[in-house]
């Protein structure tokens, strides 16, 4: 629509008439931004709470609650 030219060699549509055919593709491209804007979001949220989470604790008697040999024996 920008490059049609009429018989005498002026534009035959005007820049108004162009951004109305191009509207429905500027609502489909806002939309589609949005939806990438809401996953950096996201993104950004899931970081910050990851690195805001406590540390497990550790503890020099770890692993003293399980038993000291399994309940069965295999074979048993």
């Amino acid at each position: 629509m920008w490059r049609t030219y009429n018989e005498s060699g002026a534009l035959t549509y005007s820049f108004i008439d162009s951004l109305v055919a191009m509207h429905p593709y500027y609502i489909a491209r806002a939309i589609g931004g949005l939806l990438f804007l809401l996953g950096a979001l996201v993104a950004s949220y899931n970081i910050a709470m990851t690195i805001r989470s406590p540390l497990p604790e550790t503890s020099d008697d770890a692993g003293q609650d399980l038993p000291a040999q399994p309940a069965l024996q295999a074979g048993e």
